[in-house]
């Protein structure tokens, strides 16, 4: 993830399992080698970050 230029986000949101993963799909996409989640899997995961995620401040720029 660092590689794609997202560690910052990548520390920003370690302690938060469902942010992480979906930032690694997000790295994954720009790296063409990385194993991605299924469509259907980050469909899922999204669903379950908009119900169980807790809002966050702004992320540091």
């Amino acid at each position: 993830m660092a590689r794609a230029g997202y560690r910052q986000q990548l520390l920003d949101h370690a302690d938060d399992p469902l942010a992480f993963a979906l930032l690694y799909q997000k790295a994954a996409k720009k790296d063409k080698s990385a194993p991605r989640f299924s469509p259907a899997s980050e469909r899922y995961l999204r669903q379950l970050a908009r119900k169980y995620a807790k809002p966050r401040p702004p992320a540091r720029q």
